[in-house]
């Protein structure tokens, strides 16, 4: 990530600043820079960070160019969003699905052992803590023993459910 600027007058010495200058961000992990870049056109200057970005919202920067005569500010609004967990099925046989649909057929008299049925989840921001639920709300079984799951599991990425 980073931003850039150009002058027609490729003789003309830039300088090209960035500058913080508010936002909503909560993350302790900013991108880091070096401003201004002064030479000529065209300047850039990149950002990065030492780490992933933990935390969401918005970081506002202040940008300007100026070539000794003339000067253009503008503004970069950066934001940072949470991603989404996702249900995962994975090491279930009996589980069959996906997005945030599943079903499972089992034959009457059979034994649900480990690796069977269950869901798991996982999170691509692999510090946040997930809780995974499972509860029975409806469904046609007659029969008296259902399968048992420990719910709800907690934890960080991935957190199965069996």
């Amino acid at each position: 990530m980073g931003m850039g600027a150009t002058d027609p007058n490729s003789t003309d010495t830039l300088t090209l600043t960035i500058t913080k200058t508010g936002g909503t961000y909560a993350g302790t992990v900013l991108p880091t820079f070096t401003s201004p870049s002064v030479g000529t056109s065209p300047r850039s200057i990149s950002m990065t960070t030492s780490s992933a970005l933990d935390g969401t919202g918005t970081i506002i920067y202040s940008l300007q160019v100026t070539d000794g005569t003339a000067t253009v500010n503008g503004t970069l609004t950066v934001t940072i969003t949470n991603q989404p967990p996702v249900f995962d099925k994975t090491g279930y046989s009996a589980a069959n699905g996906s997005g945030t649909s599943y079903t499972a057929t089992l034959t009457q008299g059979s034994t649900v052992g480990a690796g069977v049925l269950g869901m798991g989840a996982t999170d691509p921001n692999s510090t946040d803590t997930l809780t995974l639920t499972i509860i029975k709300t409806g469904g046609t079984y007659a029969g008296t023993v259902l399968p048992g799951f420990t719910s709800p599991s907690a934890g960080t990425s991935p957190v199965p459910l069996r």
